[in-house]
């Protein structure tokens, strides 16, 4: 299946989600990744420009306490 949505509307629909499915939305992101490995790479170095330290540090902070 195939969502078309912009990352705004993705955003809304995750957020309406209860843990689990969020949590399984998590692990077929993983999943898809696992093709392309060194995505991660050039997502981690997105991750530490400082237009994206907002998003970053939440990520640590909620998923690294």
């Amino acid at each position: 299946m195939f969502i078309d949505a912009d990352a705004e509307a993705f955003g809304k629909v995750f957020a309406n989600m209860d843990d689990e499915d969020q949590v399984q939305v998590f692990r077929a992101m993983v999943e898809a990744m696992k093709a392309h490995p060194t995505q991660w790479d050039h997502i981690s170095i997105a991750l530490e420009k400082p237009e994206n330290s907002d998003v970053r540090d939440v990520l640590r902070n909620v998923l690294f306490p």
